[in-house]
């Protein structure tokens, strides 16, 4: 259960807010025989007393946050002094744990190693802030004891990365098949046709590891006694359904019907034909796709959401949830959350926006503040996970329950390549305003010239952002600083007004000349839920190895 503030009390729309107020143990059984579909009355059985010890296992949890950016401050929410903590709401447990995780525990609480503590917001200009980690990235903890629910997850987890990887071919064919980066469509339907033995395999994965769960497995008892009768009856909707969708992918492998469609088709024929057996074969795969993702549950896993907080001095004023089934860790790697070990860019949300004082939360569509982070959330005993977990070249240090993540220094520079926009409900063009582009990357903020405001703005113009970063190499390939492109209304009162935003993730190239920019594409700009426009641009990432000769070499370049 949550609140929108610390008393508890529920927003006027009734969603959900950042604070965790408790947890309320509630089992529903409901029959509706076939022949009293009709009947009305209730009956209410009782029940003896729970005991929570006779319900689940309870485990020692441990999360560790290294935070390696906090950027784009709203300097009216963050102030001149903030910092950012993780929280997430405790489950009371009847047993203790192991004594080690218990004096963890107590110094983690005692000392508030899960905050930062109170830092200078240094200003970045034309706009923004950001905090400064010269001494090494600081590694946020927490330790606390559930329920281990982690089975839940983890089966939700396996047929999420399933689907995931069939997405992203699904969009990466779509995307080759609208731009024509193709030699013909067999490449096309050869891709499809790998996502799907992929799919396939993980499935058999998948089946093979539930198998422990099932009755001739010696935790069989164990999974009975701790799981609940709907628990049971999902995994066992869950695998004979995944069968169903691995003999569908073998039969179409075998038979081969669309591929066979479109390989005996002479090179002669139309090429419309071609196309159009791939557009079949991307229905197919969409649908079973969609089936996947209809056995991902939307149950609660039964654990609390971690919650990121940007404190200003000590008060809490801006957050963002994180489902704790997205971070929690596993020796199987398909098992892990998407984002466990991954780093990870969220934007927090102010609790009082300055901005939308009089409006609902959820038309509020400003960012209180920027933070890439890693988190990993797994079992006390099996805490050397994060570590391993860590970029390569990252090294972790502790003393004393106190962790930070040290790095070497690299010389970056972030080109974002600017040409134009398309915006919609341009009605009224009488009042002039103008319009502006406004890229964050590396806790640094820069801007495009102005253009008088009209559906198709051009600007045609590079913004160059340099910065020194504490990273490695194996950081930058894995994780590419994130950069938010925003685009603004500049009017005549002096007011910016958002038009519309998008994150992207800058191409890796360290090749100097321009010659090599990443090719221009089409990304589309959101204001909220509302798409607002579109605009064509590339962002380019690269090291610049011999920083003191650089403006010698491209002395025009300090112009743009």
């Amino acid at each position: 259960m949550y609140g929108t503030s610390s008393g508890g009390t529920m927003g006027t729309t009734g969603e959900d807010g950042p604070f965790h107020r408790g947890a309320l143990l509630v089992s529903l059984k409901t029959i509706v025989p076939y022949y009293q579909q009709g009947v009305r009355s209730t009956s209410v059985e009782p029940v003896t007393p729970v005991k929570s010890d006779h319900l689940w296992v309870m485990e020692d949890f441990c999360v560790y946050c290294p935070i390696f950016e906090v950027s784009m401050l709203d300097r009216r929410v963050s102030g001149k002094f903030c910092g950012v903590a993780i929280t997430i709401g405790e489950i009371n447990a009847d047993n203790g744990g192991d004594e080690d995780f218990a004096t963890m525990q107590s110094e983690i609480k005692a000392r508030k190693l899960h905050y930062t503590g109170t830092m200078d917001v240094l200003k970045s200009k034309p706009a923004y802030g950001y905090l400064d980690f010269p001494n090494g990235y600081p590694v946020l903890q927490l330790a606390t004891r559930l329920p281990d629910f982690r089975f839940r997850m983890y089966r939700n987890n396996m047929v999420h990365g399933i689907v995931a990887d069939l997405e992203l071919s699904i969009s990466d064919v779509e995307r080759r098949l609208k731009n024509y980066e193709y030699s013909t469509p067999n490449d096309l339907v050869d891709e499809l046709n790998k996502a799907l033995d992929d799919a396939a395999a993980n499935i058999i994965k998948f089946l093979d590891i539930v198998q422990y769960s099932g009755p001739a497995s010696s935790t069989d008892d164990v999974m009975r006694q701790y799981s609940t009768e709907l628990d049971q009856k999902q995994l066992a909707l869950q695998k004979e359904e995944m069968e169903k969708i691995y003999q569908q992918i073998t039969k179409k492998i075998k038979s081969g019907s669309t591929l066979n469609l479109i390989r005996t088709i002479h090179k002669g024929d139309n090429g419309c034909e071609t196309k159009k057996g791939v557009k079949i074969m991307l229905a197919e795969v969409r649908a079973m796709t969609t089936n996947l993702r209809n056995l991902i549950y939307k149950t609660s896993e039964g654990w609390p959401d971690l919650v990121v907080w940007l404190l200003n001095g000590g008060s809490r004023v801006a957050y963002t949830k994180i489902p704790t089934a997205e971070i929690i860790h596993s020796v199987i790697p398909e098992q892990s959350g998407r984002d466990c070990g991954r780093v990870q860019t969220v934007y927090v949300k102010p609790l009082k926006c300055p901005k939308h004082v009089n409006t609902l939360a959820t038309g509020c569509y400003c960012i209180a503040g920027k933070i890439e982070l890693l988190l990993w959330m797994g079992l006390y005993r099996q805490n050397s996970g994060f570590e391993n977990s860590l970029p390569g070249g990252l090294k972790l240090r502790v003393k004393d329950y106190e962790m930070v993540v040290k790095s070497t220094v690299m010389m970056l520079e972030c080109r974002v390549f600017i040409y134009r926009a398309k915006i919609n409900n341009i009605i009224d063009n009488s009042n002039v305003s103008y319009v502006f582009v406004r890229a964050n990357a590396m806790n640094s903020v820069k801007e495009t010239k102005v253009k008088q405001k009209t559906s198709t703005p051009v600007w045609n113009q590079v913004i160059r952002i340099q910065r020194m970063i504490f990273t490695t190499t194996e950081k930058l390939v894995a994780s590419p600083p994130v950069a938010l492109i925003e685009v603004y209304e500049n009017e005549l009162s002096g007011k910016n007004d958002l038009i519309g935003r998008f994150q992207i993730q800058p191409i890796l190239d360290d090749r100097q000349s321009f010659e090599h920019a990443p090719k221009l594409q089409w990304y589309e700009l959101y204001k909220g839920v509302e798409l607002t426009g579109q605009i064509l641009m590339s962002v380019q990432l690269l090291q610049v190895r011999e920083y003191g000769h650089y403006e010698l070499i491209f002395p025009w370049l300090k112009k743009s």
